[in-house]
């Protein structure tokens, strides 16, 4: 991975200078209707620009204990940002939610299992700092976009990851994940190499054992506290059957999954357009929310 641009390191040591501290921690800066706490460090890790481990939170002005959505950004694992965070932060803040749009580390600097260890890092940090957010430990939900649904998946599905931090599987209330095709890596390094080399062998590196252990797939089994999934996919044939293998497997194993498949729409507007008004997928995610 290129190192954080030089952009990102001003806007980000900017933001630092631009945030009040209280004794009890940070305090927000007002956007809208909801209030944004920026550039939150949850982790801190030698040698690891300190921007990588960091989220922002977006939460309702008024004081009360909130379901907390946690987004994970796409990028193929080696790219993206927590921001720009677009129609989701006025989206959920505004039907009572918090929302928290997370950065991790980035290939090909890191490899696996960096990038799910900063993401459960991040949610061991939402689990015990809800409070300042005015969100509820009890009810994390996580939303990931495309190789953040991989994130996503994973996290929810090998329970190792969230145990490192404290946490039980049981502490994921609901998945959300949007339009992702890697959720079994050996089968589509078989259905799509030169996808699959371009995208993920960076991540993932070349050894089928490590394809295997990070494959969501092959770690969904009856008797866990898996929670309920909901798994968007554009209709287009790897993507599909990727979600229907997931769903399966999930149903399979006692666990409650929804499949929707969304029409006119690209890979990137379906992230684009999540919380504008009128947009189906964004309607689904509520109800899922609402119901769990």
């Amino acid at each position: 991975m290129p190192k954080p641009s030089k952009f990102r390191k001003l806007k980000f040591r900017f933001a630092a200078w631009s945030l009040i501290f209280s004794a009890a921690g940070l305090m927000a800066m007002e956007e809208k209707n909801f209030k944004l706490f920026q550039d939150i460090v949850y982790a801190k890790i030698p040698g690891t620009d300190p921007c990588l481990t960091s989220m922002d939170v977006y939460a309702p002005k008024k004081a009360g204990s909130y379901p907390i959505v946690a987004y994970l950004h796409g990028g193929g694992l080696y790219s993206g940002d927590k921001q720009p965070i677009g129609f989701k932060a006025q989206a959920f803040t505004s039907r009572g939610f918090v929302l928290a749009s997370l950065n991790y580390r980035l290939s090909p600097a890191v490899k696996y299992p960096a990038h799910v260890q900063d993401a459960a890092k991040a949610i061991a940090f939402l689990h015990k700092k809800a409070g300042k957010f005015s969100g509820d430990p009890e009810k994390i939900f996580l939303l990931g976009f495309s190789s953040g649904a991989h994130l996503a998946a994973l996290l929810a599905t090998d329970e190792k990851f969230l145990k490192a931090e404290g946490l039980p599987l049981s502490a994921l209330k609901g998945i959300i994940c949007l339009d992702e095709e890697g959720y079994d890596l050996p089968w589509l390094q078989e259905l799509e190499p030169r996808l699959f080399n371009s995208v993920y062998l960076q991540a993932f590196g070349d050894e089928p054992k490590i394809w295997r252990e990070a494959s969501p797939l092959n770690h969904v089994a009856p008797g866990k506290a898996i929670p309920p999934f909901l798994i968007f996919h554009l209709g287009k044939p790897t993507q599909k059957q990727m979600a229907e293998k997931l769903a399966n497997a999930l149903r399979s194993a006692g666990v409650d999954a929804q499949l929707a498949a969304v029409s006119g729409q690209t890979h990137y507007g379906l992230d684009r357009d999540l919380g504008k008004n009128g947009d189906e997928p964004t309607r689904l995610i509520f109800e899922f929310l609402d119901k769990h």
